[in-house]
């Protein structure tokens, strides 16, 4: 099996690369076979790239950023403000949140809403689906 790696162009883009996979037998092994074995180890190589940090850490460091004051996502101060003088003081408070929930705070709009959750899913999170009254 032998890979090379040349730059791609899709499009006006050009930063990217294509993987280019050949694969040989000396009939010793059935061509389909050597397909085989060839995509099951690039597949097992790739998956160091895909791997998932350990549930543990991972549960651990989304405890510690819901623990994090909100002035930590790194909004403007009227915002923030806003929140905390609502009684959100935490990351973890405003998830429990729904988007229509939020906009009912004064000082709160939609272009705060907007860069709100494009700060939250930043970090990986998001605001609470179902409404709470």
């Amino acid at each position: 099996m032998k890979c090379e790696v040349k730059p791609a162009r899709i499009g006006r883009k050009t930063s990217f690369d294509s993987l280019i996979v050949e694969i040989f037998t000396d009939g010793t092994v059935k061509p389909d076979d050597a397909v085989g074995e060839a995509a099951r180890i690039l597949t097992e190589y790739l998956g160091f790239f895909m791997a998932e940090p350990p549930k543990g850490k991972k549960a651990e460091s989304e405890k510690k950023l819901l623990e994090q004051s909100v002035e930590e996502l790194g909004l403007s101060a009227v915002p923030v403000k806003a929140l905390r003088s609502s009684g959100i003081k935490k990351i973890g408070d405003l998830v429990e949140k729904g988007s229509k929930e939020l906009l009912k705070i004064q000082n709160f709009g939609e272009k705060s809403l907007q860069k709100l959750e494009k700060k939250l899913a930043e970090c990986g999170l998001s605001l609470s689906e179902g409404e709470i009254s």
